[in-house]
């Protein structure tokens, strides 16, 4: 068994770079994931849909992805299209994960631990890098190439698996999250492939150029494993059972509901046609 796991705001907003007069983005939003599904030739399909900033993430960081989001109209726009997304989704039976303060990253990691567990392949959809911390158990599809754990390796020269603490290192400007000061990408990489690990770089690697500026910062960078390490997240377990239980359930198509919703989007018979066909296939 082969499944489709996708970042679902983060394939929303790479449609949104034009602008969709008849029905919004819900065509080339389902076409897409026609497409990807096709691709790879998955037998299942499961998106995960952002549902905010994580409370325990900010807790431990404040500051943790504050600067990301202001009130803006557009972004509102888009972000109700992917509500109405998914609710045409879930009435044509394909899954949906999406709980307020849940972010999509700890969605995935659930789907990819059930997945273990049921000796099923994962390949994730999203260009966020974030997911190279889970490559030992997946593959990545970001739109463009394919990223498998032996490339990684052969890019970083350290395990995927502690690609968490490489971004704890050089830090993440995206989610506000500050690195080591004067280390940066090559510096991180060249701990990380020497030692191996970040603790073995604190236990061995005295004598480095690195090594005082990574002591002296030893709490944040583990401050920020901890934001990072998407395996750290303490409400893993509530979230895997979620997932179990949302797989082993009926994926019943209510057509007269998903017609309903697309209506509501006043959009022509033929594209009506298209979005249903598309969902039809997807759910082959």
């Amino acid at each position: 068994m082969r499944l489709l796991v996708v970042d679902a705001k983060n394939l929303l907003f790479r449609l949104c770079n034009r602008v969709y007069d008849d029905g919004g983005i819900v065509l080339p939003f389902v076409n897409s994931l026609n497409a990807i599904k096709k691709k790879f030739n998955t037998s299942e399909i499961v998106l995960a849909w952002d549902g905010g900033v994580s409370e325990w993430r900010r807790k431990l960081l404040p500051s943790y992805k504050s600067g990301r989001r202001s009130e803006n109209k557009a972004i509102d726009d888009i972000l109700e299209q992917g509500r109405i997304i998914r609710k045409v989704l879930g009435n044509a039976g394909i899954p949906s994960l999406h709980r307020e303060g849940i972010e999509a990253d700890d969605w995935i990691f659930a789907v990819l631990s059930v997945c273990l567990e049921a000796g099923c392949n994962v390949i994730i959809f999203s260009n966020d890098q974030d997911f190279y911390q889970l490559l030992d158990h997946s593959v990545i599809w970001n739109g463009k190439e394919v990223k498998t754990d032996k490339e990684f390796v052969s890019e970083f020269s350290f395990s995927s698996s502690v690609f968490p603490q490489y971004r704890a290192i050089v830090g993440d400007a995206s989610d506000n999250i500050f690195g080591v000061p004067r280390i940066g990408k090559l510096g991180a990489k060249n701990i990380l492939s020497e030692y191996g690990d970040f603790y073995n770089f604190l236990e061995s690697g005295r004598g480095s150029k690195y090594y005082d500026s990574v002591v002296n910062h030893k709490d944040r960078v583990e401050m920020n494993i901890s934001l990072i390490d998407l395996s750290k997240f303490p409400e893993k377990d509530v979230l895997h059972d979620h997932v179990v239980d949302l797989l082993a359930g009926p994926s019943d198509f209510d057509f007269k509901s998903v017609v309903n919703d697309i209506n509501n989007l006043s959009c022509r018979t033929i594209t009506l046609h298209r979005i249903l066909n598309s969902i039809q296939e997807i759910r082959v």
